[in-house]
């Protein structure tokens, strides 16, 4: 038995032929349109997924050269010693439209903390999820809307690592310093990111953070113009297709 993939190309008669041949005999004068065509469109769908990463930034200033229209909490001029907000998953405050609260994995209790009430929350106030008994200390902020760069500040007592999950799918694991001091985590992305959960194990009692920050990225989903572009690419491609196998 013979199988026809293309006009006058039959396996039977030469098993030896190569991929080119197979995927184009018998359309030689269009070889190098066809190639130009498959070209185009895989190099359009690998910058459409480039434009989808994240981009992680290791200081505020190299965040903040990347974004634009940033806004901040700072969590400063809310109490001069400590602010309790409740007990058990939501339990948090809502501040510039982000809601700061203990997250789902943890049994905790939710603060904003002066430096005053004890100096290894670090130089300025925070935001603390804390004295988890689950297993996990947990930390949810929630933006009232998808942004495409966000940052903050994290620290908590003894070093501990902490998982940063975004709504985008991103996760990254850090190490975080101890007492008094704190990291930086900077992120940009296409996606759109409405969430961030924060967890460690709670070896630790607790987790801070401080100058959350959020705005926009210069990294932007495919314009109408490059889909297009890869719309037709793709067209052609099915024709291509079509073409070699529809007769």
């Amino acid at each position: 038995m013979h199988l026809r993939l293309a006009p006058s190309l039959d396996l039977g008669d030469n098993p030896r032929l190569d991929l080119e041949t197979v995927l184009f005999g018998g359309f030689e004068e269009d070889l190098p349109t066809m190639r130009k065509l498959l070209v185009v469109t895989f190099a359009v769908l690998i910058m459409a997924c480039l434009a989808q990463a994240d981009t992680f930034y290791a200081t505020r200033a190299a965040w903040l050269a990347a974004t634009t229209g940033v806004s901040t909490v700072d969590f400063e001029g809310i109490t001069s010693f400590d602010v309790y907000y409740g007990t058990g998953p939501g339990a948090g405050v809502t501040l510039s439209g982000v809601n700061f609260a203990v997250g789902p994995l943890s049994n905790g209790s939710a603060f904003v903390v002066n430096p005053n009430y004890y100096f290894a929350y670090g130089p300025t106030s925070s935001f603390s999820s804390q004295q988890s008994s689950t297993g996990v200390d947990d930390l949810l902020i929630t933006l009232p809307s998808a942004v495409t760069a966000l940052a903050f500040d994290y620290g908590d007592f003894q070093g501990y690592q902490m998982t940063f999950t975004l709504s985008d799918g991103t996760v990254q694991t850090v190490t975080s310093p101890a007492g008094g001091t704190y990291g930086f985590f900077g992120v940009t992305g296409s996606a759109g990111i409405l969430t961030v959960d924060i967890t460690q194990p709670s070896g630790d009692p607790v987790i801070n953070i401080d100058n959350f920050s959020w705005g926009s990225s210069g990294t932007t989903t495919p314009e109408p113009g490059t889909l297009m572009l890869l719309g037709s690419g793709l067209a052609g491609a099915g024709m291509l297709r079509r073409r070699l196998f529809g007769r």
